[in-house]
């Protein structure tokens, strides 16, 4: 199986960047990797983390999604074979990852892909994250 690295561009929102220690715990296929690009160290959560099943790996960015994801992209090692971009509030479901991977075997002549919005908060006041992982359980049952 393909190993993937995540890589999340997040500013102020350090409590979304926890969250990611667990959404990655529960991946069918954990990332290889996982790189918080971030401004400051106001952007990283504080205090014990644990001990998360994937490591996040730090990265110090100017502010801006593109200038951070770039700035992930010159952390992920040669051994790499797919990265995957994520919002930092995003929640992804169990599988997604698999689900990522096996897209590439499929199409190994694709560059890149985009999943399936379950629901989006973007145009509301936004989607509490227990909501979020509602619906997330729901459609991972009706599959």
């Amino acid at each position: 199986m393909s190993r993937i690295a995540v890589i999340i561009a997040s500013r102020g929102r350090p409590e979304d960047l926890r969250l990611w220690l667990d959404h990655a715990a529960r991946q069918t296929l954990r990332p290889a990797l996982m790189i918080w690009s971030v401004h400051s160290k106001e952007d990283v959560p504080q205090g014990d983390l644990g001990k998360p099943a994937v490591e996040p790996r730090i990265c110090w960015s100017k502010l801006g999604t593109c200038a951070q994801r770039n700035t992930g992209i010159e952390h992920v090692p040669a051994d790499i074979d797919i990265v995957a971009f994520f919002d930092d509030d995003y929640v992804p479901t169990t599988n997604c990852l698999e689900g990522i991977a096996r897209a590439f075997e499929h199409h190994p002549d694709a560059i890149g892909f985009t999943g399936h919005v379950i629901a989006d908060g973007i145009t509301t006041a936004g989607i509490s994250v227990d909501e979020a992982n509602r619906l997330v359980t729901e459609d991972e049952k009706g599959r």
